[in-house]
Parts: structure tokens; C-alpha cells; sequence
């Protein structure tokens, strides 16, 4: 968000959130993990991947999904955006949403971030 002040309800500005869970990573398949992650998104429902794509993040695999949906509190359509980066003991999430005309904006700024990443040197 915006110098991290999150907008007013409704608001037509992407919205981006970012975090890791620090736990064992089971699934062997991480798209199917990263589908199952997006489906489960609270606050989102609907949810249509328009891509979904395995990649390589500073040398770790991640799975990126691009996808439509409705929000779940008013049906309205959105653009939603889905990075789930794997490490050995924990897993980094990057997702973000924004009205649906906004998608190709959402998808350039949440793609930036994710390039951006970077593992800490030993």
C-alpha cells in the first residue's frame, strides 16, 4: 500500500501483502499447494487462474498465479495475484488484489516485488 497505510473500504487502489510461515513444507506439489492456497484466500471467492506459472526466485522454485475472482463481501470483480516462493523449512507468500480494470497494474507491481526478493547472505 501506499506509505503502508492501508486504503478506506472500497477503495481502487492494489492492495499487497507479504509474509512467511515457518514450518515443514510437505506438499511435493508445490502449484497444486499454491492453488489450494489461493482457493482457501479469505475475503476471495470465485477465484479463476488466467496463469499459473513455476518459476525460479534468487535460486528458490515459486509458483505465480494470475487470476480473476470476486470479493467476498461485495461480488465485485477483482484481479487477484498469487506468488508462493519455497525454502527448505518455510515458504514466502506475496498477494495482492485490486479492482479487475486495474489487473495489468496489480500483476507489474506484485511481479516487481517478487523480483525483488532476495535470500540473505551466509
Amino acid at each position: 500500500t501506499k506509505d503502508g497505510v492501508l486504503p478506506d473500504e472500497g477503495a481502487a487502489a492494489p492492495v499487497i501483502l507479504a509474509g512467511f510461515a515457518r514450518s515443514p513444507l510437505t506438499a511435493a506439489d508445490k502449484k497444486r499447494f499454491a492453488q489450494d492456497r489461493l482457493i482457501s484466500t479469505e475475503g476471495v471467492k470465485n477465484p479463476e487462474a488466467a496463469k499459473v506459472e513455476e518459476i525460479e526466485v534468487d535460486g528458490l522454485p515459486a509458483v505465480v498465479i494470475e487470476a480473476t475472482a470476486e470479493e467476498a463481501e461485495s461480488g465485485a470483480a477483482i484481479a487477484f495475484y498469487q506468488a508462493v516462493v519455497f525454502a527448505e523449512r518455510q515458504h514466502f507468500v506475496i498477494q495482492g488484489s485490486a479492482p479487475a480494470e486495474q489487473a495489468e497494474a496489480l500483476y507489474l507491481l506484485c511481479g516487481n516485488a517478487l523480483k525483488s526478493l532476495k535470500r540473505k547472505a551466509e
